[in-house]
């Protein structure tokens, strides 16, 4: 019982570890305005960890092969905790950049451990705990944007401490197996097919635009309440509270609706709530139509973030590795997201913020045209 607690809590690492700091980012950018670069790195702080936990997740796994889940969740939790904190002793932004960059290796392993326990369940529990864990991450996210924007009206320091509300967890991992990863061969099962990477092109490009949402989501979305006068950050934090709650919604509900829905119809949903939500945000700028927008991006993220994981599971087939699997879908879900800063920043400055949140919903309609074809394609090779 105590090892599911800990698979449980395998989301929560991504919610506290990538997105929380939004809510401080304003008040840690005036800190060191007179930083050379200031803009620049904090937007980094607030980006780098999610392509170097993109990049790391691959290395994760082979970690989680070798020395089992067990360990590598222990390790990374410690490390996870401790380069969290730290920042808040930092007098730097290169300093607090760097810290963010092994946050992200910490959130891999930590991850990645927690997904491979999760892969070893039946296919039934799989689901129902891939939907348990993205709704205890947004559960605690819920709370940690509240935090986070209370103590960063205080200090930006202060606010690096939410992180340590998942210390506990590390009681509970020491329950989890220490043998290797799921969905790979062993000695004893000679006749199990080959391990597959071969996650198809089309649910990677679906990933990367639910990727750029969550950016456009928790990290960019601070910037634009400050544009249109909402600068109070115990408020953005509220605001940002809304989303969490829209992601707790989606992912409560992503079990029944993928019994109803399937993974494709449930990927799909949540992409077209994203829809909705952003183009919300870009046509309305008072406080009322941006906790709407925030709230229903927080619950498509919450469904289609989560079935995104296991359509990439069910595509490759039994045979398939499903850790390769996971990590090339975080990788398309988080690496890209280096790039956000750049493109949201050429297109607000040439056409206004909000243009930024239209952009999306392009973009999330082209991904839900891509998706739709593709699932064509697979219900006609499975029947012929």
């Amino acid at each position: 019982m105590a090892a599911k607690a800990a698979l449980a809590l395998t989301s929560t690492y991504i919610a506290l570890g990538l997105f929380t700091v939004g809510a401080a980012l304003p008040t840690l950018q005036a800190s060191f305005a007179q930083s050379p670069q200031a803009g620049l790195l904090i937007q980094l702080i607030g980006s780098i960890a999610a392509p170097v936990f993109a990049i790391a997740s691959p290395v994760a796994g082979l970690l989680v092969a070798r020395y089992g889940v067990r360990t590598v969740y222990l390790g990374s939790l410690i490390a996870f905790l401790a380069v969290g904190v730290a920042p808040a002793a930092a007098h730097s932004p290169l300093l607090i950049l760097a810290l963010r960059v092994l946050m992200g290796v910490a959130m891999a392993g930590a991850f990645t451990a927690g997904m491979a326990g999760i892969a070893q369940l039946p296919e039934r529990q799989r689901h129902a705990m891939l939907g348990l864990s993205a709704f205890l991450g947004g559960a605690i996210a819920m709370f940690a944007y509240q935090a986070v924007g209370i103590l960063a009206a205080e200090s930006w320091r202060l606010a690096f401490l939410v992180g340590l509300v998942l210390a506990p967890a590390g009681v509970l991992a020491l329950s989890l197996p220490g043998n290797g990863n799921a969905g790979q061969a062993s000695p004893d099962e000679p006749d199990r097919p080959r391990a597959t990477t071969r996650v198809p092109m089309a649910l990677l490009i679906i990933a990367i635009v639910i990727g750029w949402t969550m950016v456009a989501g928790s990290i960019y979305s601070p910037f634009y309440l400050t544009s249109i006068g909402i600068t109070d950050p115990a408020k953005i934090g509220l605001l940002l509270a809304g989303l969490a709650l829209g992601s707790l919604a989606g992912s409560g509900t992503y079990g029944f609706f993928q019994r109803r829905l399937g993974t494709s119809g449930t990927t799909t949903a949540g992409m077209l709530l994203c829809v909705t939500g952003c183009a919300t945000l870009a046509l309305g700028s008072g406080e009322a139509p941006v906790a709407i927008g925030l709230g229903l991006v927080g619950m498509g993220l919450g469904a289609a973030g989560t079935a995104i994981y296991a359509l990439a599971l069910e595509a490759i087939g039994p045979g398939g590795n499903s850790g390769t699997a996971t990590g090339m879908i975080s990788l398309a879900l988080y690496l890209p997201q280096i790039l956000f800063p750049v493109a949201a920043g050429v297109l607000a400055a040439s056409f206004g913020q909000a243009v930024v949140y239209a952009a999306m919903a392009v973009l999330l309609v082209a991904g839900v045209s891509l998706l739709l074809g593709w699932a064509r394609q697979a219900r006609f090779r499975a029947a012929g």
